[in-house]
């Protein structure tokens, strides 16, 4: 906004505003001292005492500063963190792209490229886990994904301190009684006094009962976020926060609809991070990437294996075809040679015996045959050596290649 622009944060240059929500209002701002564009943001605090409100601060600022600290390829950079005019702002790395719940509503995707960004977003997660930072508010509107497609999530700690002054303990806010919508109930933040503050479509039973986010509690939330990028709705009914609450700690999952063929174990996987209790989720986000990868490398070698076989029933197929075609063109071959049976057989020599008597007269009829009986032999290897030759040459054109046609 105009008023906005120009208004220094800090050592900090505003720009223009981003967007704004219920932790408050991010701008792109300048930093001169490093000659470079920042996303600034400026969180609210919603104490009346200013004991409160400066404990609230320094919260805020140990938790900026810890993620400071963790510089990792999926996770949004925290450059510096402060206080201005009794506001606490902080400095991030301005990533030049969109939410991911605004890449998943831009055009439809097929299942496997939402599984790569958002594997990208779970390395984010664990990368922030193995520092031991939690995020406590995973949900599509905080992670970027750029231009590249690289997916980085952000806001890391800061859910559970934009309300200023919660306890060390817990996660519960003692703040007036108000509740903030962002865009919907996918949206809502609850921080109604004595209550616990995250966004109810995706928090884990034990952020309903007030206990400490951990690990696992993440690993609930990028599970309910995943369901609902691949099978177009969230894992657990409720159009309210009771009824979330209800589905949620009951682990009443619905049966995923979605007209993306999206493989079976992956709801296996995805049941598992889904489960009441933290304890029987898997132990880390890095073991439920894990199984991830397992899964598909077993779904490639499952494929690969099937093409093979394939491949070799059709090797086989063409080796059974070929064989049978070279015995249909040798059978053809003996077939064809044989027809010289058709001008020399015993008929043929007994009728050449008869025509020797007939013309040689009775009275000669010994001399005749013994002259068919000399001569017949010499007939039959002439025969089988015309067979021979015969088939040598049919073999050699169409079956060896050896001969061209037109010479067999």
């Amino acid at each position: 906004d105009a008023q906005a622009q120009g208004r220094h944060i800090g050592r900090y240059v505003l720009l223009r505003r981003l967007g704004s929500g219920a932790m408050g209002d991010v701008y792109a701002a300048y930093d001169p001292e490093l000659d470079r564009n920042v996303a600034l943001k400026l969180l609210r605090a919603r104490r009346h005492t200013k004991a409160a409100a400066s404990e609230g601060q320094q919260r805020l600022l140990r938790e900026a500063r810890a993620m400071a600290q963790l510089r990792a390829a999926n996770v949004v950079a925290v450059h510096d963190a402060g206080v201005h005019d009794d506001q606490v702002y902080v400095a991030m790395e301005l990533v030049e792209g969109r939410t991911l719940k605004d890449w998943l509503a831009v055009e439809p995707r097929g299942w496997r490229e939402i599984m790569a960004v958002f594997i990208l977003a779970g390395r984010g997660l664990a990368a922030a886990h193995a520092k031991d930072l939690v995020h406590r508010d995973f949900k599509p509107e905080n992670v970027m994904v750029g231009a590249d497609g690289r997916a980085q999530v952000m806001d890391f700690g800061l859910a559970r301190t934009t309300v200023a002054g919660a306890g060390e303990a817990g996660e519960r806010d003692d703040e007036g009684d108000h509740a903030e919508t962002e865009s919907g109930s996918s949206s809502l933040r609850l921080t109604r006094a004595g209550a616990i503050v995250g966004t109810p479509a995706y928090m884990a039973p034990e952020q309903w009962s007030g206990q400490m986010a951990d690990a696992r509690s993440d690993q609930f939330s990028y599970c309910v976020a995943l369901w609902e990028a691949l099978y177009g709705q969230r894992p657990f009914a409720g159009d309210n926060a009771a009824a979330i609450a209800f589905s949620v700690t009951a682990g009443t999952l619905r049966e995923p609809r979605s007209p993306r063929r999206v493989p079976s174990w992956m709801r296996t996987i995805l049941a598992r991070g889904l489960e009441v209790s933290p304890e029987r989720r898997w132990p880390s986000m890095l073991a439920l990437l894990d199984a991830f990868e397992h899964a598909q490398l077993r779904r490639r070698r499952r494929k690969w294996l099937l093409g093979l076989a394939c491949g070799a029933a059709l090797l086989g197929g063409l080796a059974s075809a070929r064989t049978w075609d070279r015995q249909r063109r040798v059978s053809a071959c003996e077939a064809e040679a044989a027809t010289i049976g058709e001008v020399w057989n015993p008929e043929v020599a007994a009728s050449l015996g008869a025509r020797f008597v007939e013309v040689n007269g009775q009275s000669r009829a010994g001399l005749a045959e013994t002259t068919v009986v000399k001569l017949r032999p010499w007939f039959d290897r002439w025969i089988e050596a015309w067979q021979r030759a015969r088939t040598h040459s049919c073999l050699g054109a169409t079956v060896e290649k050896t001969i061209a046609p037109a010479l067999a």
